[in-house]
C-alpha cells in the first residue's frame, strides 16, 4: 500500500474581516496582511509534522 501526504501549509493568519475586504488570498493579498512571527510559527509547526512524518516511514510528500 502507498500512502502520500499532501499539504498547502496556508498562512492562517488573516484579519477577522477578510471575507469582507478581500475577493481572494489566493494571489492578489496585499502584503500588509503578513505577519513574519506568526508565519514562522506556522512553519514550524509544518516542519515539525513534516518530521514526525519520517519519522513514522512515510516517505512520499506531495
Amino acid at each position: 500500500m502507498k500512502i502520500s501526504f499532501f499539504h498547502l501549509m496556508p498562512y492562517q493568519g488573516l484579519p477577522s474581516d477578510f471575507e469582507t475586504r478581500f475577493r481572494s488570498a489566493w494571489v492578489d493579498l496585499p502584503n500588509e496582511n503578513f505577519d513574519p512571527q506568526i508565519c514562522q510559527q506556522y512553519f514550524d509547526d509544518y516542519l515539525t509534522n513534516w518530521n514526525l512524518l519520517i519519522k513514522w516511514g512515510l516517505m512520499v510528500f506531495v
